[in-house]
């Protein structure tokens, strides 16, 4: 009962909060709804030095798609960019947090 409380409220979200995005594999493509976020996070190295690193994330649905997402996949996000999948984190409840870099 409650994993599929936790996929209804993951579903919710997507659809009000998400953008349309493509994750794609080798030649196969797949459309569905995720919530981007480029979360910013700052590191002192010991020098006094700040340094901040952009962190691009997708959170997406598991039940939205086939496949499981991993690492070397790409997703073009709705402003056209393109990223490369860096690892992926299921949350235990349905839920999937890709974490990615910007595609050269």
């Amino acid at each position: 009962m409650r994993q599929d409380l936790a996929n209804r409220i993951l579903s919710a979200a997507t659809a009000r909060l998400g953008e349309p995005v493509t994750l794609s594999r080798d030649s196969s493509s797949y459309s569905l709804r995720g919530i981007f976020s480029e979360l910013h996070s700052e590191v002192d190295i010991d020098t006094g030095l700040n340094i901040t690193s952009a962190i691009p994330t997708l959170t997406i649905n598991s039940a939205d798609i086939s496949i499981e997402p991993a690492g070397n996949d790409r997703v073009t996000v709705a402003d056209g960019r393109t990223f490369i999948v860096r690892e992926t984190r299921p949350d235990g409840e349905g839920g999937i947090v890709l974490l990615m870099y910007m595609a050269q």
